[in-house]
Order: C-alpha cells, then structure tokens, then sequence
C-alpha cells in the first residue's frame, strides 16, 4: 500500500509541476490568441493551418508575418522581417531574416513564455513572468 501511494504521490506531483498540455494544430488555428498586457492595447496571434502565423503588434501598429513548429510540448515562433529597409537600388539587401523567436509551452488556456530572443539586437532570456509573458485564449472562434 505504502508503494502504491508513493507512486500515486509521484505522478501527481509530476503532473503539478509540468502542468503541460499538448499544443496541437486544432488548438492554436480554431482561436485567436491575445495579450492585452502591454501598452493599453491587445496584441494577437493568428495561427493558420499551413504553418504561418499572423501577430498584430498594437503598440507599433505592424501586422508580422512567421512560421511556427510544434516540437514535443513546445510552440516556436519565429518571425521574420526584411533584411534592409533601404531600397535595393539605393544599397539596400533584398530577403527577409528571423528577427525574433518566441517558445511557449501550453497551460490550461495560455501559452507560456518559455523563450525569447531578438536577433537584431542579440537579446536572450529564460525569463517566466507570468504577468508580461502569456499570450492568453481568447474564448472566440474565428
């Protein structure tokens, strides 16, 4: 008996601890995820069936553009911008780069940040500060 309760204990605290659910595809394209966090307005993210995601940025007025994986129980965003903002014909680089990634991990209704970095300005953090680092459901289908 003192096994059995033992590994009970175990699984239990097991699943406290990670607390993760599965992100799949049907999750992330049937809502729209927002975060109204930031800058007295709500940002959100679009996750479309083929891989690309939208992500309205309120607080520069930009609609960017990326592609998402799901590996394991971890979602990775990476978004993109152009390589030059100066014409090409002026000096500029023609294509696009990663400029940010973003890894969020799936609790209950809210991805979790887990992982950001700025690719421009090689910025890295770990950090979990639940009240700045959610992008929480909205209950709407699209």
């Amino acid at each position: 008996m003192r096994y059995l309760t033992s590994i009970f204990l175990l699984i239990v605290t097991s699943h406290l601890i990670h607390g993760q659910e599965k992100i799949t595809l049907k999750i992330l394209s049937g809502f729209k995820w927002t975060n109204s966090n930031f800058d007295d307005c709500t940002r959100y993210y679009q996750f479309r069936t083929d891989g690309y995601f939208e992500h309205w940025n309120c607080s520069m007025n930009e609609l960017d553009t990326g592609v998402y994986q799901i590996i394991n129980d971890t979602l990775k965003l990476y978004e993109y911008h152009l390589k030059s903002q100066v014409p090409i014909r002026f000096g500029g680089v023609e294509g696009t780069e990663i400029r940010y990634q973003s890894n969020y991990r799936l609790k209950s209704d809210t991805l979790w940040s887990v992982y950001y970095r700025d690719y421009k300005y090689n910025y890295e953090t770990f950090e979990r500060i639940p009240e700045r680092s959610y992008i929480k459901i909205q209950k709407e289908k699209k």
